[in-house]
């Protein structure tokens, strides 16, 4: 808990130090003020995360019973929060011997930045609980900002939290003759609580109080949400009244703080807490009767057509009725404040005869009289199917024709969610649920395909999440069928395959997905996209507010399980899902491509399928605003990061995939360039900078107004690496004597650095990179001149060359190859240059000549002598030729890459001084590069224990 007050309390002193203090935060007024109450809340939220002070999920989920799963953590993290905020009684908080020492810990938080993070945390509820336990002059003060805040909250939401307050300030009204809980003016809190209730209610009954415009502005909506808040309002009036029989509840609490100072505990008369509970009982009652008044005949009418949210078995007009019923009844007990007539007479008119809202049959008198030709019942009797047993079904299948001729689409959607209640309460075995869902869907089997078809839609979209039928699904069986029908979804096939969606439909989907896609364990050759767009409803189902149910399948194939796919069926297959609005691109790029993206799965088929449909994609400018293009970049970028680290890939399959996606950003820029506000540039930067390599950051430089020269490409270097060796010289970090002396004795300089850039780069950036530094950059190298530039690099090539071959279980397979076209094609444009082809060809041979020693141990020693004979031969005739450059560049591929067969195996090469210390300083720019990303220092011994004791022989040396 130190640990986590202290992180808290430096970031806000940080904060404080650029904001100024943080308890003037009072408003959202400015962007300014807004930009910096979004960051305080991010961060504060992801240190509570880290140390387990956040609400799960399923804490989340049930706000109804929010109080029963606050845990000893998330309270004690409010309390944090609530102590060093700055009101009015905060230094009087102090005294109290339990909590006092937390108060002031942190600089003090503004009461609106208290809330704006209780929102951003869906706190609300554990507010809400505590007012019960805090000082009543502090409850006060919170209530204060909550009633102006509280209109930020969606209406569900702030509803809810204004039927919590509200059920608590009665609560705690009714405590006040035990304890107040306040410094002075004890009566007068009591009143401003009554107040403050009294300003609750009024978004509660006006939605344009709250968030409401998120909903649909439409008279069935507000209809709808009116008979709910009238039915809420009916039951709360009551469970408030009712709190006045039940006042010994106790006023401390183990997971909020409770002050035990006398001066707080002055109570107040008895008399007085009855005239504050019957203002708020008349408060209570007056919003019912106004809000009961307000309703209308087309309001009352609509209520018949919607069902009730709590029961979808009856209508919402019958949930009020019977609530109506319930309170007329509670209004003749002797709590109720007094009578009132008006109020009794309009809950009359809603519910209607008693009668009405009490069945008088039971489930077996229903059916006699169904039998008996009273077919009007039948419709009780499909409602009643939380009632239902084995016998129902039995009649339903006896009557079937009977059944059918008066079944409505509602009624036969009934009887799966009669299937569903029946498996949800797990008193059953599997079996025996398989043989009531085969008794229902026998029933259900004289429903043509059509209706059938709306049936399984309507469930599936309603249980999408909590379908108890999913273990009755068999993948095996489905797969059986597809494997053997090439069309399921001709009309006799049709109904097989809704039977299993009813069962699973993302399985379902994901299995079909697969297919589709060419997945190689389930590929059918007679299966084709094109005849299953029939079952698109199904795809389009909503997982949540972000993508559907294909999307979701799409992103588990390509993101998660990583199979191999046929990269010509997946564009099919997205193509038609995109043209039939299945699918948008946008999703698309959000939750698959760009998950992909930033994910680990390395398979070069399926990358360069994904990169062939980004680019397609923003090609076509068939993306919208709501891609995440700053998200896009980030993760192109980081990906480039990884690929050329890969040395398990050739060098020309890691060249193609770069050069893929630096196509993509050249894209990606010339849309910014059109549309600059698409993308944030700080976000970008901020998330690359530092963590990922030199030559990766340079790929983006036009986006970020960077000119990615490789003079800022090598200064990059230099600012992440020099600094971190200076560190480890001085000893920091480096705790083992004898390397820190090894490396007081390492001078790591440019050419260190060029070489790591050259052993890291693509083919077009090392001829781009080199042309530049001869060209341009020579005298920032420290260079005479541009031909002692060409020396240079061609000399620091070759040095990488040696490490290479020497290394070469530490690079891609055919990396010295690639370096040596690089290296002959740079020779090529320089010669052109210069217009001195002898001078170019010479250097270039007296180079190459330094390798024998080590190529004489190598598969390439008798195919590199025969190479180099070959070109000391041609020397002479051909040196002013054009052509002579391409000559050498053909006579590589036919001596080194074509005669690969008739190489021998590599022998132990004998590894030099020198060139072990070019190895131990490429490994040194590895991993001080990786801790300027991550700051592990750890990284530093684990390439020391690689390297093992030849680091001896260099110290010896």
């Amino acid at each position: 808990m130190e640990a986590f007050s202290q992180e808290i309390q430096k970031y806000l002193m940080k904060m404080e130090q650029r904001h100024g203090k943080l308890r003037f935060l009072s408003s959202r007024a400015t962007e300014e003020t807004s930009h910096t109450i979004n960051e305080i809340v991010e961060t504060i939220s992801s240190i509570f995360q880290k140390h387990k002070m956040h609400l799960m999920q399923n804490e989340i989920s049930n706000p109804r019973n929010e109080k029963y799963y606050i845990t000893l953590n998330v309270a004690c993290g409010y309390n944090w929060l609530l102590l060093n905020t700055y009101f009015k009684v905060q230094t009087f908080l102090t005294e109290d011997v339990r909590y006092g020492h937390m108060v002031g810990q942190w600089p003090p938080l503004s009461p609106y930045l208290f809330i704006q993070i209780i929102w951003s945390f869906k706190y609300e509820m554990i507010l809400a609980e505590s007012l019960m336990y805090i000082p009543l002059d502090l409850c006060v003060e919170i209530l204060e900002i909550v009633v102006k805040c509280i209109p930020e909250l969606e209406y569900k939401r702030a509803k809810h939290l204004i039927i919590q307050l509200t059920s608590n300030i009665y609560k705690r009204c009714l405590q006040l003759h035990k304890t107040r809980s306040s410094k002075e003016n004890g009566r007068e809190y009591a009143w401003q609580l009554v107040a403050y209730f009294q300003m609750l209610l009024d978004p509660l009954t006006d939605l344009r109080r709250t968030r409401f415009s998120m909903l649909p502005i439409v008279p069935e909506t507000m209809y709808e949400e009116h008979g709910i808040l009238i039915k809420t309002l009916l039951r709360h009036t009551k469970n408030c009244i009712c709190m006045q029989g039940v006042t010994n509840e106790d006023s401390t609490s183990a997971t909020f703080f409770t002050l035990g100072l006398r001066r707080y505990e002055d109570t107040l008369p008895v008399e007085d807490i009855k005239v504050i509970t019957q203002k708020l009982a008349q408060e209570l009652i007056a919003v019912l009767l106004n809000q009961i008044k307000k309703v209308d005949c087309h309001e009352y009418f609509y209520w018949a057509e919607v069902d009730d949210t709590d029961n979808f078995a009856i209508s919402l007009q019958r949930a009020i009725a019977i609530e109506c019923q319930d309170f007329i009844d509670f209004m003749k007990r002797d709590i109720f404040p007094e009578r009132n007539d008006h109020l009794e007479e309009c809950l009359k008119q809603f519910a209607g005869d008693r009668q009405a809202t009490e069945s008088v049959f039971t489930i077996q008198e229903l059916r006699y009289c169904i039998v008996n030709g009273k077919l009007e019942y039948f419709k009780e009797l499909m409602d009643r199917y939380k009632e239902w047993d084995e016998s129902v079904l039995d009649f339903l299948e006896e009557h079937m024709q009977l059944c059918v001729a008066h079944m409505t689409k509602y009624n036969t959607s009934t009887l799966l969610e009669y299937v569903y209640v029946f498996t949800t309460q797990n008193l059953w075995s599997k079996l025996y649920s398989s043989f009531i869902l085969k008794s229902v869907l026998r029933i259900l089997s004289t429903v043509n395909v059509m209706e059938f078809y709306c049936i399984v839609l309507r469930y599936a979209i309603k249980h999408v999440h909590d379908n108890p039928l999913t273990e009755l699904y068999s993948e095996k069986a489905f797969m059986q069928f597809v494997a053997s029908n090439k069309n399921i979804c001709e009309h006799h096939m049709m109904r097989y395959v809704l039977e299993n969606f009813l069962l699973n439909t993302k399985a379902v989907t994901l299995t079909l997905t697969k297919i589709l896609i060419g997945n190689v364990q389930v590929d059918h050759p007679l299966f084709t996209t094109k005849k299953i767009v029939a079952l698109q409803s199904f795809f389009k189902i909503k997982v949540n507010n972000e993508y559907n149910v294909l999307i979701s399948c799409l992103k588990k194939i390509v993101c998660i399980t990583n199979p191999s796919w046929n990269s010509k069926r997946f564009i099919h297959f997205v193509d038609i899902m995109l043209q039939n609005e299945v699918i948008s691109t946008d999703q698309l790029m959000n939750n698959v491509y760009i998950s992909y993206l930033t994910g680990a799965s390395f398979n070069f088929l399926n990358l360069m399928c994904v990169l062939l449909c980004i680019r397609d994609i923003l090609k076509n400018k068939d993306s919208s605003n709501a891609t995440n293009y700053s998200l896009l970049v980030i993760a192109l970028v980081r990906r480039i990061s990884s690929i050329r680290k890969n040395r398990h890939f050739p060098v020309r399959i890691i060249n193609k995939m770069l050069n893929d996606i630096d196509s993509i950003l050249e894209i990606l820029h010339n849309i910014f360039l059109e549309k600059e506000k698409l993308v944030n540039k700080d976000e970008i930067i901020h998330a690359i900078n530092g963590s990922v390599e030199p030559l990766d950051q340079a790929t983006i430089a036009p986006m970020i107004k960077s000119h990615g020269t490789v003079m800022e490409i090598i200064q990059d270097y230099e600012k992440r690496c020099f600094v971190i060796h200076t560190r480890f010289r001085t000893g920091a970090h480096v705790y083992n004597v004898n390397r820190r002396k090894l490396i007081c004795t390492i001078n790591l300089d440019r050419k260190s650095l060029i070489r790591h850039m050259i052993l890291h780069a693509t083919t077009i950036e090392y001829i781009d990179y080199m042309c530049e530094m001869r060209r341009i950059s020579w005298f920032h190298f420290g260079w005479s001149s541009e031909r002692n530039a060409f020396e240079n690099i061609i000399l620091i090539t070759i040095e990488a060359m040696k490490v290479v071959m020497i290394y070469e279980k530490n690079f891609p397979e055919d990396k010295f190859v690639m370096l040596l076209l690089s290296a002959v094609k740079f020779c090529e444009i320089v010669a052109d240059d210069l217009k001195d082809s002898g001078y170019v060809i010479n250097v270039l041979l007296l180079n190459l000549a330094t390798l024998n020693d080590i190529v004489s141990y190598t598969p390439y020693a008798k195919m590199f002598n025969l190479m180099l004979s070959r070109i000391k031969d041609s020397l002479t005739q051909s040196m002013h030729k054009y052509t002579y450059f391409r000559d050498i560049l053909s006579w590589i591929k036919v001596y080194l890459v074509n005669a690969e067969p008739l190489m021998k195996p590599t022998e132990d090469i004998p590894v030099t001084l020198g060139v072990q210390k070019l190895y131990i300083l490429y490994l040194l720019v590895c991993v001080y590069l990786k801790i300027s990303n991550k700051q592990d220092y750890s990284c530093i011994d684990r390439m020391w224990n690689s390297i093992g004791n030849s680091l001896l022989r260099l110290d010896d040396a």
